[in-house]
């Protein structure tokens, strides 16, 4: 019974910031270990000085390899990747070095789904000013696995209870959202998000088109990416079968839809518009994965919380949720035959 259970990868994140920490709190909460084999791709010295912020009673074992793995409850597996070794780290600070590492984590998490290795990885977060400072012009962890994967079509699914929440443009300037609102971009996210959600239920999903502009231009009014963009992308999905596609629906309004049980998922334009009212509706069950990827890949909905990192006020139950979501849609591609370590 026990080999069933799912391989998950959990990359440690940002090492000043909170990301050790929650680590370390979910690995020593038994439901975890009640649905998987878990394995910490990070840095041992770092998750060694994060236990006693997690009060957590667990033993590290370093790795070099996940053939070396024995998944021994209470005794942590820690494949120990040394990009920090020997580096002094200053808790609640972009430093280049965590950026860098935080970067070496992903990469080899990526790699061990792709190989294979692991059933799914789940992701704590990083920092973008640390990364960039590292030299690495990511917008978030998002672009490494698509990088990682050789994907080019991809979204991030915000997923918190019935509510799924995919963007058409992610981590931009503002200024530059609505030259990158393109047809061919928001017909590409209406169908991951249809795809991803018609593997999840049995009903065509209903999944409705914000607008970008206030009351979704108003007919041109206020703005015409609606009409030169968004609309021809809808009708194209609709015309291919996806008939249960809406929209576009005033950006303002769309979220109300999804608390009345008109909407399976919405499909928003910018960051900010869907994240807002996502982390309103419930900030801590908020869920981020990745569609459009050959991997299983969650994470958290939150950032790294300097302010609060090393004093061990970090609340971990994200972090859980995301790993426990990584575990159930691993359990379902192991049932069905896809991979079975």
């Amino acid at each position: 019974m026990e080999r069933t259970k799912p391989i998950i990868g959990i990359t440690m994140g940002d090492a000043a910031g909170i990301g050790p920490e929650i680590v370390a709190k979910i690995l020593a909460d038994p439901r975890l270990w009640a649905e998987a084999r878990p394995l910490v791709i990070g840095d041992v010295r770092v998750m060694a000085e994060a236990l006693p912020l997690a009060k957590a009673e667990l033993r590290l074992r370093p790795i070099a390899s996940v053939r070396e793995t024995s998944f021994e409850e209470g005794s942590v597996d820690v494949l120990d990747i040394p990009v920090l070794r020997g580096h002094a780290i200053e808790k609640g600070r972009a430093d280049p070095k965590c950026g860098e590492a935080s970067v070496a984590f992903v990469r080899h998490a990526c790699q061990l789904a792709l190989n294979g290795d692991i059933h799914a990885t789940t992701s704590a977060p990083v920092n973008k000013e640390a990364m960039h400072l590292a030299g690495y012009d990511y917008g978030g962890q998002t672009e490494i696995f698509a990088e990682i994967c050789q994907v080019k079509d991809y979204a991030m699914m915000l997923v918190s209870g019935n509510l799924r929440l995919l963007f058409v443009t992610n981590h931009l300037p503002l200024k530059e959202v609505s030259g990158k609102i393109k047809k061919e971009r928001v017909y590409a996210v209406i169908k991951l998000a249809y795809d991803a959600l018609r593997l999840q239920q049995s009903e065509p999903p209903r999944i409705a088109v914000a607008g970008l502009n206030p009351h979704a231009g108003d007919g041109g009014l206020l703005g015409r990416e609606e009409i030169d963009e968004i609309i021809p992308a809808i009708t194209q999905a609709q015309a291919e079968g996806m008939s249960t596609i809406i929209g576009p629906v005033a950006p303002d309004t769309v979220f109300r839809g999804v608390l009345d049980g008109k909407y399976d998922a919405v499909v928003s334009m910018y960051h900010d518009h869907g994240c807002t009212a996502m982390k309103l509706l419930g900030f801590q069950q908020i869920v981020t994965v990745l569609v459009g990827m050959p991997i299983i890949r969650t994470s958290v909905g939150h950032g790294t919380a300097y302010d609060i990192a090393g004093r061990g006020m970090a609340d971990p139950t994200n972090l859980l949720e995301a790993a426990l979501l990584a575990v159930r849609m691993a359990k379902d591609r192991i049932d069905s035959g896809v991979g079975s370590r």
